[in-house]
This record gives structure tokens, sequence and C-alpha cells, in this order.
């Protein structure tokens, strides 16, 4: 074990070195298909091969994403506001059809899509960015929604779950409206 882990470091700069490095569709360094190619190339041992194997995480850690710029932010949202524009299923006009939904109401930080839900006959409430942004959990996000939306029963339906079904949505206002709390 020792042994393997003193190969290591001569390991990684071979495998940093190499030219036979293979790359995937995205350009990216494919491990597997490198080590392979540098034991078909005789840059390594069978043994070596093996080592590199088990310890890949060492010779070739996986390097963390670098965070989104807020210009990178920013366009992938006009990116998504430009897709849910174009979209001919919105949220807002599956929820028109859903019986005992008495109000929709689009929270936003968007004008874009705000201006949407205006034009789609809706109510609006201009979210502050504080509530849009990385720094807020959840359990805030909701108390937000809960503090500014006037209404006894609110339900959560967010544009970015598309795939739930209309009567899938009607039997869970008729399970809650069962309750005896209700």
């Amino acid at each position: 074990l020792d042994e393997e882990r003193s190969m290591v470091i001569d390991l990684t700069d071979r495998f940093n070195e190499t030219k036979s490095k293979v790359k995937d569709k995205e350009d990216k360094v494919d491990y597997a298909a490198t080590i392979k190619k540098m034991l078909d190339n005789n840059e390594i041992t069978e043994d070596e091969y093996q080592v590199m194997k088990k310890y890949r995480t060492q010779i070739n850690p996986r390097t963390l994403k670098e965070p989104k710029t807020d210009t990178e932010i920013e366009a992938e949202r006009k990116k998504l506001v430009k897709e849910i524009k174009n979209s001919p299923v919105l949220k807002i006009s599956q929820l028109k059809r859903i019986k005992n939904l008495h109000k929709i109401i689009v929270n936003s930080d968007c004008e874009e899509m705000l201006a949407i839900a205006n034009q789609l006959g809706v109510h609006t409430q201009k979210r502050d960015d504080y509530y849009c942004s990385s720094f807020v959990n959840n359990s805030e996000y909701f108390e937000h929604i809960g503090q500014v939306t006037q209404a006894e029963h609110i339900m959560y339906a967010p544009v970015t779950c598309p795939f739930v079904k209309d009567d899938t949505i009607e039997k869970c206002i008729d399970i809650y409206q069962d309750l005896e709390d209700f």
C-alpha cells in the first residue's frame, strides 16, 4: 500500500505530461481512456495502470465548477424568460384550467414575467430582489411568500414544474379541502 501511494506522485506527473490524452465530446480529458492509451503506448506498466485506476481521484482530481458570474446568471435568466414566453403551455394557462382555484398570483422579481402575467389576466406581486438571490434559504423564501400574499390559503405552483398534470393539482386541492381544519 505504501509502495502504491509513493507511485502516485510520479504517476500524476506522467499523466499530466502525457501526449496520449483522450478527450470526450466536451473536450474534457477522459481519464479511463487516457490511462488505457498510456498502457497501450507502453508509457506505463500493467501494475502502474492498476495503481492509476485505484488512485484516480488523487491523480486526476475533479475540478469544481466556478460559480457563475452575475452576468452569466442574468443571461441564463433572460434565456429562460424567452423560452417561457415562447412556450405554448405556460403554467399560468394551466392554472387557469384548474377548478377550485380562486385566484392566481405571479410573484416574481422579473418585470418581463410580471408583464406576461398581466397580459394573461392574473394578479402580480413584485418580489424583493433579496428573495430571488442565492442568499435566501427556503424557509425565509416561503415565509416571505406567506407574508406578502393576500390569501387565506396558498398553493405554490412554480413554473419550474411544468409536468404536473391538471388532474394531479385538482386532486391535491380536493384532498386539502377535505381536511377537517380546512
